[in-house]
C-alpha cells in the first residue's frame, strides 16, 4: 500500500463505509471526530453519493466527553513513571 499513513486510513475507512452503507438497510448514523483521514476531499466526495443513506455527525474538535481514547490516555499519563 502507497501513501501516507492517513492516506492509508483513508482508504480503510473508506471500505468500511461502504460496507456499513451496503448492510444498512435503514440507514447507518456515523459519528467521527475530526481526525485527517475524515477530512479528506476523497472521503467528503463519497459522502456526497446520492442514496449513501449514511447520517454523518461530527464531534467537536476537542471532545473528551464523548471520546472514550481520551480516559485511557488519562490514565496512562497517571500510570507512567
Amino acid at each position: 500500500m502507497h501513501g501516507t499513513g492517513w492516506e492509508q486510513h483513508q482508504g480503510k475507512l473508506h471500505g468500511f463505509l461502504v460496507t456499513v452503507a451496503g448492510e444498512a438497510q435503514r440507514g447507518a448514523n456515523v459519528i467521527w471526530d475530526n481526525a485527517p483521514a475524515h477530512r479528506g476531499s476523497a472521503m467528503w466526495s463519497y459522502l456526497e453519493t446520492p442514496g449513501l443513506n449514511l447520517r454523518l455527525a461530527n464531534l467537536p474538535g476537542y471532545s473528551p466527553d464523548f471520546n472514550a481514547d481520551e480516559a485511557v490516555w488519562g490514565w496512562a499519563r497517571r500510570e507512567a513513571p
